[in-house]
């Protein structure tokens, strides 16, 4: 596809403005405003069918590519305790699920531009790494030279003591139930950098900044958990590194993360006294049982200590973050309906970016409410059988036949080519996904689009493009409705269809 768009809200009502992203490979495009009345192109069927709407939003517009940000961290602001003018220590847990894919990073406050800062990584061998950059071009890079096994929890950390010009990096393997186990590796050798260079980049979890590129942009993220990082602006001594493993922290840190707070928010807390709290990226799974999680309990609430740790992903995708193209209005008088903003990109391609228009709040336009279901649009958002490796495997058993191997359809082709994953999807580390965002291209919500189900290439209207159906034999039929949202009825209740006589869903 060279033009594909999404918005930053789907039920914009009279009055409201809905901004569209779209990105798009072509020098321009034509946007129009549409709206839906039935999507499948099925021969059999009524055909394709939407009426043109006259918008000050329709136009053509500049085309430019925009790129899909994928990978989950955790950011915290740059500020003062964060740079540390000589001795540090960068402790936390590790449950890394691709140790030897590449380099990642654990903690980091780090500029690719100067190479300065300090961070712990998971280094391209699979070993645990600190590195600390002075900025003018000396950087210490110390490794333990031992493998990280996969799905094992370690207790790292990174030392650094400029009066005794000594680096120091430990990991080491716990046992059941967070207990410190064996499979301990520790390298300490002489430093050649008298302190960490200080940036003014962000200190962040499971990412790096401008490692392998230039600039600071975010890369390097981090497959795996992580659970109780912290930062002294001291070298840590045996002993207290040792506490601080079994769960005794010694005072004076820095920075001491509690991932086991707010969990319903993307607010990461920091418990010492400078509240260098940091907003989490791109929706990292939280509640996940951490480094000394008992087993005796699998609701996270009721013991929230067990499950203090964060899930990250390299290919988390919460918000694309596009840059907003043009945006709409919502004129008072416009019927409460099925809309799509239109995109053509030279003779062949289009897509359409679906919303949906409700009449104003307190207000019905007719008796009949037809109730989309938008929270199940995005629950299948990008679900694409024809891509699931499983799913060709348990074909190819039950049948003795390949299902064809790559996906026909351009929306799907899209969705694999770009990573946009479903929820029937698994992450690269082979761990399914959890979660589904509206802020992304969901190229399954679109008319005319086909649910390829089994292997045969064949396949039907589903969900959106299916219920397409519905809101046409409604026009047919002369049956005058309304469109409103699941996500409208959450938040408004009873109220938003009391004034109908029949909801249609």
């Amino acid at each position: 596809m060279q033009v594909v768009g999404y918005t930053d809200r789907l039920n914009p009502r009279p009055g409201e403005t809905i901004r569209f992203m779209v990105s798009c490979e072509q020098e321009a495009y034509r946007a129009d405003i549409v709206r839906l009345i039935h999507g499948d192109e099925h021969p059999a069927g009524p055909g394709f069918k939407e009426e043109l709407v006259q918008s000050p939003a329709s136009g053509q517009y500049p085309g430019r590519r925009q790129p899909l940000k994928r990978g989950s961290y955790v950011a915290v602001p740059d500020a003062p305790p964060l740079r540390p003018p000589g001795s540090f220590t960068l402790h936390c847990w590790i449950y890394p699920t691709t140790p030897a894919s590449r380099l990642q990073g654990i903690l980091t406050k780090w500029s690719g531009a100067d190479s300065s800062g300090y961070g712990l990584f998971v280094d391209a061998q699979g070993s645990l790494a600190l590195w600390i950059g002075d900025g003018s071009g000396t950087v210490d890079k110390v490794s333990t030279g031992v493998f990280l096994r996969a799905r094992q929890w370690y207790s790292v950390a990174g030392i650094f003591d400029a009066a005794a010009g000594r680096i120091r990096v430990t990991q080491e393997l716990a046992g059941s139930h967070g207990a410190v186990a064996t499979g301990r590796a520790a390298v300490e050798r002489d430093a050649e950098c008298a302190a960490a260079g200080a940036n003014t980049a962000s200190f962040l979890m499971a990412a790096c900044g401008g490692v392998d590129t230039a600039g600071d942009a975010i890369t390097g993220h981090y497959n795996g958990k992580i659970d109780g990082p912290s930062l002294f602006s001291r070298a840590l001594s045996v002993e207290e590194l040792a506490a601080l493993a079994s769960g005794v922290p010694p005072g004076g840190a820095v920075a001491a993360w509690d991932l086991g707070r707010d969990f319903s928010s993307a607010t990461v807390t920091d418990g010492s006294p400078y509240g260098l709290h940091g907003q989490a990226v791109n929706m990292p799974a939280r509640a996940v049982t951490g480094h000394n999680w008992s087993g005796r309990e699998v609701d996270f609430r009721n013991v929230p200590q067990e499950y203090a740790a964060i899930y990250f992903h390299d290919d988390d995708l919460e918000d694309a973050g596009w840059e907003v193209d043009f945006e709409l209005t919502i004129p008072g008088g416009m019927r409460s309906g099925i809309y799509a903003a239109r995109l053509r990109a030279g003779d062949v391609d289009e897509d359409y970016v679906p919303f949906f228009v409700p009449p104003k709040r307190g207000t019905a336009s007719s008796p009949i409410a037809f109730l989309a279901p938008t929270n199940s649009y995005v629950a299948y958002a990008n679900f694409h059988v024809p891509a699931d490796p499983i799913r060709r495997a348990r074909w190819k058993r039950q049948t003795g036949r390949e299902m064809f191997a790559y996906p026909v359809q351009r929306q799907d082709r899209y969705v694999v080519e770009n990573k946009l994953l479903s929820l029937y999807d698994r992450h690269t580390d082979t761990s399914g996904v959890a979660y589904s965002s509206r802020l992304r291209p969901n190229l399954s919500m679109r008319p005319k689009y086909i649910f390829q189900m089994l292997g045969e290439g064949k396949g039907g209207s589903h969900q959106f493009n299916a219920d397409l159906h519905l809101v046409d034999w409604m026009e047919a039929k002369g049956f005058e409705h309304d469109v409103v949202t699941d996500e409208n009825l959450h938040f408004e209740g009873a109220e938003l269809l009391a004034p109908y006589r029949v909801v249609v869903t």
